[in-house]
């Protein structure tokens, strides 16, 4: 009888690790965090803070505008 109970218990317990209601989060979240969370970064020639999204990467520099990069 306790071998039959241990049994079920551990079944039960299996079943709910894997077929458990996953939590999911709306994916609205995620754009608004995206758009409150801007990274800045220094330009090299300059030293102008500008978000990374507008900056130009260039041989593992990151720069400001054209210019920043021709004078560079």
């Amino acid at each position: 009888m306790l071998k039959f109970l241990l049994t079920i218990i551990l079944l039960s317990g299996i079943y709910f690790l894997l077929f458990r209601k996953k939590k999911t989060i709306p994916k609205s979240t995620f754009k608004q965090n995206e758009e409150i969370t801007n990274e800045l970064i220094q330009c090299e020639k300059c030293d102008t803070f500008i978000d990374i999204k507008e900056a130009i990467f260039y041989n593992g520099k990151y720069f400001c505008s054209k210019e920043c990069l021709k004078k560079y």
